[in-house]
């Protein structure tokens, strides 16, 4: 579904707040990486829209081969 990537960013990161609010940290670190990942790969243009639910079966793909290589590996580093 094609949407804003601003609002892709935003939302991943409201969502991050409530769970650090609700103290599950995995969930609100992999929506900050997300909105990270959302970021870089639109190189910071976030005013264009985006397939969120393609971009982001693109990142957990390469969130597990980051975690494959290394255990602290950043995966939105390039």
């Amino acid at each position: 579904m094609e949407m804003s990537a601003k609002m892709v960013v935003m939302s991943h990161l409201s969502n991050a707040q409530e769970e650090i609010g609700f103290m599950v940290g995995s969930s609100a670190i992999e929506s900050i990486n997300f909105a990270k990942y959302v970021i870089i790969e639109t190189k910071g243009n976030l005013n264009q829209d985006i397939d969120a639910d393609a971009m982001y079966s693109n990142f957990q793909i390469r969130m597990k081969r980051h975690q494959t290589s290394s255990k602290f590996s950043d995966p939105t580093a390039e």
